[in-house]
């Protein structure tokens, strides 16, 4: 007779972490490949969570295996809360993270590094490209745009056509760590403070000025942003404006908006 203590020195391995936050770069992207999966129908969401589970307690999935994770998965010692949640008879998958999970990324023997944490390390330039591609994924869920944002995010130091040329066939759910890194930033960045230079700021007020200048909810667009920089008393030119970084640029700005 099968007990589920039996397996719980699977669950109390290191490898089995609670949330999103805990993960290593490798489970990171195997739960990207089944979130890939249930959404394009190829699993249900029980499939989706005996995958999961069994992944990380390092169990098969298959015959009698699969019967004890489905056990393991009603017992309160073996919650999934901190991936999936039931909400008013809504299944939501948890993909916010502003922690990167994937600061780097082997392909075709090629190393490219993707942005640190809140990606503090973004120029203003290449935020705001991100962000003008990571609109039009949302909007249309073009897998080529998609790859363009991590091309953008990840580099290896060669020039941005040549990343997108290199990274064209890379598995679209490696591609949506990108996009769901850089998803959970800008949402934090427009609702929260941000902690820069020792203080805590509400640089979402400069992008509330932006979406007033552009006339869009939510982020604003590009030039309203560059507008507001340069309103803000900005002396350099565009492309070195670009090439500042973007807390920097932001706190700036927000300073001189609270001046005013």
């Amino acid at each position: 007779m099968t007990n589920i203590a039996a397996f719980k020195s699977y669950a109390d391995s290191p490898n089995y972490p609670q949330n999103i936050s805990e993960l290593t770069p490798a489970q990171w992207i195997h739960y990207l490949m089944l979130l890939s999966r249930y959404s394009n129908q190829e699993i249900s969401i029980q499939d989706f969570k005996v995958e999961w589970l069994a992944y990380l307690t390092r169990m098969s999935s298959f015959g009698a295996s699969r019967m004890r994770v489905e056990e393991m998965i009603n017992s309160e010692e073996y919650s999934l809360d901190g991936f999936v949640q039931h909400l008013d008879g809504v299944i939501e998958i948890n993909t916010f993270t502003v922690t990167n999970n994937l600061p780097q990324y082997t392909w075709n023997n090629i190393r490219y590094t993707g942005p640190q944490d809140l990606c503090f390390n973004l120029s203003f330039g290449q935020f705001l490209t991100a962000y003008y591609v990571f609109q039009d994924y949302a909007l249309t869920q073009n897998p080529i745009a998609l790859k363009y944002l991590f091309a953008v995010l990840y580099s290896d130091g060669s020039p941005l056509y040549q990343r997108v040329e290199a990274l064209e066939d890379i598995p679209n759910y490696v591609a949506l760590s990108a996009y769901y890194f850089f998803k959970s930033v800008v949402s934090h960045i427009h609702e929260n403070p941000v902690y820069v230079a020792g203080e805590d700021l509400p640089l979402y007020r400069v992008l509330k000025e932006a979406a007033k200048k552009s006339d869009v909810s939510n982020f604003g667009m590009e030039e309203a942003l560059y507008d507001i920089a340069y309103q803000s008393g900005v002396t350099i030119d565009r492309d070195n404006l670009k090439n500042q970084n973007l807390y920097e640029v932001l706190r700036y700005v927000w300073f001189r908006i609270k001046a005013d």
